[in-house]
């Protein structure tokens, strides 16, 4: 039995971590957790963590022991209740795990809900997205009621097809009267609702650690996604016979260009739709997959090529555009009521012609925290290309990753669906993280790099063992943080003490039948046993991480801007290594390109452009040094200086290969040293 003491004396305790345990709290924890208790509930603790313990015991209750469900459920209903009182920004975890149990609760067990109650989940689950809205729809199906204009409604909004438009927002009580008007007329009390002959797998993923996800069938409506196309016409009607009110409403005006329409003050932009938001909305409607499909929910991404995007702004073909245009392309995106992921007005990226972007409808339009999100998306990257080093990413890691960056950074619906958006770009593209990896080489210190290396140890332990394929891309990973091979074998002994890093342990069968024996473990290996301890401390140090990146990445962005150049003067130049070639004086004197010189590169990148070409090959330690003499990130200052040389002579300054960085031969022979001095 074990212990568990509590302080009747101390009013202070640390706050609890995400995944807590009573057993693990200290015992003036446990005394501020059972005066919550003891106080009959009434308000939501300050202390987001003893919510999520109470939280924890309400899902076993409900998943695992079977026992009390109308009193967990009630009893969510009230928390939920609770929590409205608190900002938006605070409490967007709970929400959503709380949401996703009502809706599986509604799914699993329809005739458990009443219609009152049914409408109370309804409420508490809004806004509408596309796996939610299944649950609602199968509690319909269940008791062979006409879809309720409101469901139609929400089912409507999500459609691609459905036109993003201002006017929705601009007169909300007429927009949805005649809709239910419309829908009336078309259907009465209510479409019919038909079912797909195959059921649909509802997954309710549990905020507790010590749980496995939950599960069951349900009729799938979305399975039988024709009939709902109708919804979108309707909408699509309203909003076009009410552009008129919305106009006068907002003291008309004639069609702008997109020039014009961004040139706009923002209050008055709010006013009207961007000119390019039907040629967005055309594309987004073309190119999504099928709705209601029973596939995987990134198969389901609306990915369209960054080319298409752009020749709707009249961009001509090149391999990859400039900041700028990547930056205008974003935007339209976003002005025509979507979001793009990745998002070149989130983070300093240059578009490939023929990258993929995936758009999905905005349904919240909340702003995003830059540096929280970029810093999740990295911790993304990485941990999905080890995933991926198999050749297929297992659902138990991609959930283990989710719930990491779920801990670590707490991102509110809106950012965790943009990071969903993400996922399946990068799905697709997990060679990006090598870049990432350099970035946060010249970024983090050794112990926070190392950090992030442990991390993605954890993601990869989630199905149990580290394979061979994932050993090597752990390998490639801590190799591109610049950390030793020690770090590693360090790193999955915290999960699985006495696993050496490079044996694969053999995965043990579910059951060993009479006929057959267990295949033994190697010799000199343990078994592979996850450390569930070890993994929550992870989470704990990743979280830490987290405010790291975040401060990483806003500086980052500083370097990715156009401001005027600040330029350092140090007491001696960083020495070439020998053979190399020296740097011309002005460069060793940290002196910049005159910004009125023709044909040079952007103003803050010109001393590091002039260091560049006066060498044929660089190291990328050598490199990293003299852009940090010069106060710049290195990889977002070369990828500048490259734009700009796409730009200007179609072919990039310099190209990195396995030993560094190779100068461009034609730039410098057009580029010599005399010829590269600074105007004074």
């Amino acid at each position: 039995m074990v212990r568990a003491d509590v302080d009747a004396t101390s009013t202070e305790a640390a706050p609890l971590g995400y995944w807590s345990s009573y057993s693990a709290l200290s015992p003036a924890q446990r005394r501020k957790y059972l005066e919550w208790l003891a106080s009959g509930r009434s308000h939501l603790p300050a202390d987001e963590g003893m919510l999520f313990l109470y939280y924890y015991g309400l899902e076993r209750r409900l998943l695992l022991d079977n026992l009390d469900k109308e009193w967990v459920l009630r009893e969510v209903v009230r928390l939920r209740m609770l929590d409205k009182s608190r900002p938006s920004d605070h409490g967007a975890s709970f929400r959503r795990y709380s949401s996703n149990l009502l809706c599986f609760e509604l799914a699993r067990a329809p005739a458990r809900f009443a219609a009152a109650t049914f409408d109370l989940v309804c409420d508490l689950a809004d806004p509408w997205r596309e796996d939610s809205v299944r649950a609602p729809l199968a509690w319909v199906a269940h008791h062979g009621r006409p879809l309720p204009s409101r469901l139609a409604r929400g089912i409507a909004r999500l459609n691609p097809r459905s036109t993003r438009s201002v006017v929705v927002r601009r007169v909300p009580r007429e927009f949805e009267d005649l809709f239910d008007r419309r829908y009336a007329e078309r259907y009465g009390e209510g479409m019919a609702l038909k079912i797909a002959k195959r059921p649909a797998r509802f997954v309710y993923q549990p905020a507790s650690p010590s749980l496995t996800p939950a599960t069951c069938e349900i009729p799938s409506p979305l399975g039988a996604p024709k009939q709902f196309e109708p919804l979108a016409d309707i909408w699509n009607s309203c909003v076009d016979d009410l552009r008129r009110l919305s106009k006068l409403g907002a003291g008309g005006g004639e069609s702008l260009t997109s020039e014009a329409w961004e040139a706009l003050p923002p209050e008055l932009r709010s006013e009207t739709d961007h000119p390019l938001a039907a040629g967005i909305q055309r594309l987004v409607a073309e190119r999504t997959p099928r709705a209601g499909a029973e596939a995987e929910s990134d198969d389901l991404e609306c990915l369209i090529a960054v080319s298409e995007i752009a020749l709707l702004h009249g961009i001509p073909e090149r391999p990859r555009l400039t900041l700028a245009q990547s930056r205008k392309v974003a935007e339209t995106v976003t002005h025509a009521g979507f979001a793009i992921e990745p998002d070149a007005t989130l983070a300093a990226l240059a578009y490939g012609w023929n990258d993929a972007v995936a758009i999905y409808p905005r349904l919240d339009e909340s702003e995003v925290d830059r540096s929280r999100y970029r810093a999740a998306s990295t911790i993304l990257e990485l941990g999905l290309s080890v995933a991926a080093a198999d050749g297929e990413i297992e659902p138990s890691e991609l959930e283990r990753l989710v719930s990491h960056i779920d801990a670590a950074f707490r991102l509110p619906l809106h950012e965790q669906r943009r990071l969903d958006a993400l996922r399946a770009v990068l799905r697709r593209d997990t060679g990006r993280a090598s870049k990432t990896a350099s970035r946060l080489r010249d970024m983090l210190g050794v112990e926070a790099r190392a950090a992030v290396g442990r991390t993605l140890v954890a993601v990869a332990s989630a199905g149990g063992d580290i394979d061979r394929a994932e050993t090597v891309a752990l390998r490639r990973a801590f190799r591109a943080l610049d950390l030793p091979p020690e770090a590693l074998e360090e790193a999955i002994g915290r999960f699985a003490p006495g696993t050496n890093a490079g044996v694969v342990t053999v995965r043990q069968a579910a059951a060993v039948s009479s006929t057959g024996e267990p295949i033994p473990t190697p010799p000199g290996a343990a078994a592979f046993a996850l450390d569930r301890d070890a993994i929550n401390a992870i989470v704990a140090e990743t979280r830490e991480v987290a405010r790291l990146l975040a401060e990483a990445v806003q500086v980052d962005d500083i370097g990715e801007t156009d401001l005027e150049p600040t330029w350092h003067t140090p007491d001696s130049a960083s020495p070439a290594p020998a053979g190399a070639d020296a740097p011309p004086p002005s460069v060793a004197a940290g002196a910049p390109a005159s910004p009125a010189q023709p044909g040079g590169p952007p103003p803050r990148y010109a001393g590091l452009f002039l260091a560049l070409v006066a060498r044929e090959r660089w190291t990328r330690e050598d490199l990293a040094r003299e852009a940090a003499r010069l106060g710049l990130m290195l990889d977002g200052a070369l990828e500048a200086i490259n734009e700009w040389s796409f730009d200007t002579h179609g072919s990039p300054v310099v190209e990195e290969d396995a030993a560094g960085f190779v100068v461009n031969a034609a730039l410098r022979a057009q580029r010599s040293p005399r010829d590269a001095q600074p105007t004074s």
